[in-house]
């Protein structure tokens, strides 16, 4: 079997199959900057989930006249360097992408701003909301905390791809990221095949080692923060919503599953249009400091992070700070839960077993059924004035 990405058309009669011919781009007469860039500017699901765009073909950098292709943010906060070349990928693309990495260390959430608002043409007020957005965060302190590089081309050099295995396992953190994409074309229509080669399970064959010999591996460290914790975090979802007594769960909404933390409101208000909302959170400890205030993440020593707690896109009612506090304070949990001063539970565990799980969603359904009431009675009681505030902004 060909290691190689391929693609058959199915035929109308559903019967015969005739294989996709792989092409390059630049037989197409397609360019890395006017085309591919283009395509992953508009559409940066290309390269995965959870990218805001923020600039491109960005040399603003103080001492050097280099050129970056794109400049992303992730749901983290974390800035995202994307490098991209057309078919062949030069021996050293990665040496440049850590140089930008470098370079971008030190930008300030204001310089961040800034860049957006540049590239979208909107105001840096309209920038830094849609930043906010973009994280789920009443602020931007979780920006910039660290960086990461995706690296996209048609083909990689043995070079790259033996360098950025190893990085990744040095770092014992997936820094680096290639995405292969493979054109094909059928007739008129071209298509295109989106691939993430590293990180993936089995990355041996893309290494360079000593010639004549083999060598002992590491197995490629899969990142514990996308497929494993989505689906526990879908566990912990379900379990909470079949003990949910008082309150309509059909009515939540859910996202963010694979990014370590899933947000849930109700499609009513104060809730719709994402403005409260509960966020729950399933991260390794050393991981969620994007998520958490240091505080909070010194309360818990072991090796995963468990957490729920409400969430908002703007000043709830100071009168529900202490009320819900106080309400927390009451919840029948296990002794290691701790509770935290903005209105979180949370909890910490070496292994992520079934038992964890149960503990996890029950936290969850208790703080749900507490909490729901409180915001829902705050609201009723014209605690809630957002909407007076959105027309003195407008004005």
């Amino acid at each position: 079997m060909s290691p190689a990405p391929q693609l058959f058309r199915v035929n109308a009669d559903k019967k015969t199959s005739e294989q996709v011919r792989e092409v390059n781009f630049a037989a197409l007469g397609l360019q890395e900057r006017n085309d591919i860039q283009e395509w992953i500017a508009l559409n940066p699901t290309i390269l995965g989930d959870g990218l805001l765009v923020i600039t491109k073909e960005y040399d603003k950098f103080d001492r050097t006249n280099e050129r970056l292709d794109l400049l992303a943010v992730d749901r983290l906060g974390n800035l995202v360097i994307i490098e991209l070349k057309r078919d062949d990928m030069g021996a050293d693309t990665h040496w440049q992408s850590i140089k930008y990495a470098s370079y971008l260390h030190n930008a300030s959430a204001a310089h961040i701003v800034g860049m957006l608002a540049d590239y979208t043409g909107a105001s840096e007020e309209d920038a830094e909301w849609k930043l906010l957005r973009h994280l789920g965060a009443d602020d931007l302190d979780s920006l910039n905390r660290s960086q990461r590089i995706i690296i996209a081309s048609h083909r990689f050099a043995r070079e790259v791809t033996s360098a950025v295995i190893w990085l990744n396992e040095r770092m014992n953190e997936d820094v680096i990221t290639c995405v292969q994409l493979t054109p094909y074309q059928d007739g008129e229509a071209l298509y295109l095949q989106v691939d993430t080669i590293i990180p993936a399970p089995g990355t041996e064959g893309y290494r360079i080692g000593i010639g004549g010999g083999s060598l002992g591996l590491r197995p490629t460290r899969v990142n514990p923060d996308t497929n494993d914790v989505g689906r526990i975090l879908q566990d912990v979802i379900r379990s909470a919503d079949r003990r949910l007594s008082d309150i309509n769960v059909t009515e939540l909404e859910r996202r963010g599953a694979g990014w370590g933390w899933w947000r849930l409101w109700y499609e009513r208000e104060p809730w719709e249009n994402n403005f409260c909302y509960y966020r729950i959170i399933l991260r390794r400890r050393n991981a969620a400091r994007s998520l958490l205030k240091k505080a909070a993440l010194d309360m818990v020593e072991e090796e995963w992070l468990a957490a729920i707690h409400l969430g908002h896109d703007n000043s709830l009612p100071s009168s529900l700070y202490e009320t819900v506090q106080q309400g927390i304070e009451g919840i029948q949990v296990d002794a290691r839960v701790q509770k935290y001063a903005n209105w979180t539970l949370l909890f910490g565990v070496d292994e992520l077993t079934d038992e964890f799980i149960e503990k996890f969603a029950d936290m969850v359904r208790q703080y749900i059924e507490l909490v729901t009431p409180l915001v829902d009675q705050a609201y009723q009681r014209g605690e809630f004035e957002f909407g007076e505030e959105e027309e003195e902004t407008e004005d």
